[in-house]
């Protein structure tokens, strides 16, 4: 088996193993009835990210990244179906999904009817990704100013930490070898994030949590 191969292989293996590990917290916003133990936007945004990855996949004529994306698309599709649903009230999640729905299709009509040039919908369609990968990459610097605050590592989940740091290495790899900026890039923030967040558990990982 070839390096592409068999670094594409991986990427595929890490990504469905990432959503396979949401799936416990989507079980337990279920059963709790509570929305907040899953990030709604993220989900969303994931959601979205997917059905772009798919279109763009489809103009590389890559089977990988179309069947990753759809799988994924699938994953955070029940995500976001599921926090709607325990919800009270569904109409913010419920705005929120079906404006970021008409978003997309809109964005998608202007790529058909207005853009037109092959190349220049892919460009489009990948700076879409990489916009929304990068912002998804860097929100845990919020998390690691939280950490260093409260001088506490406890929030910071180490299977989520291992499970993204081999996630983001992957597809920096990935992308790398396929020459794609859009798709290397924001795993390059994603890393230096993840870094940042065992500097946190080897700072603080024996102190106790402080208010």
């Amino acid at each position: 088996m070839e390096v592409f191969q068999m670094v594409e292989l991986g990427t595929q293996v890490v990504t469905y193993l990432m959503m396979i590990s949401a799936i416990p917290a989507c079980i337990a916003v279920y059963k709790s009835r509570d929305p907040n133990k899953m990030n709604y936007i993220f989900c969303l945004l994931g959601l979205l990210n997917a059905f772009a990855g798919i279109v763009y996949g489809q103009i590389l004529n890559n089977d990988a990244l179309i069947t990753i994306n759809w799988v994924c698309a699938v994953f955070q599709a029940v995500f976001v179906m599921t926090i709607i649903l325990v919800s009270q009230p569904k109409s913010k999640p419920m705005t929120q999904a079906t404006m970021a729905g008409l978003g997309l299709l809109t964005f998608y009509q202007y790529l058909i009817h207005v853009v037109v040039h092959e190349k220049a919908i892919l460009n489009m369609l990948g700076m879409f990704m990489f916009v929304v990968a990068t912002v998804t990459w860097a929100t845990p610097v919020m998390e690691i100013r939280d950490c260093m605050r409260k001088q506490s590592s406890a929030n910071i989940s180490v299977s989520m930490l291992i499970g993204g740091i081999a996630c983001a290495t992957m597809w920096l790899f990935y992308g790398l070898l396929l020459n794609d900026f859009y798709i290397y890039s924001p795993n390059i923030v994603g890393l230096a994030t993840s870094a940042g967040k065992v500097v946190c558990i080897m700072k603080y990982g024996s102190k106790k949590k402080t208010e």
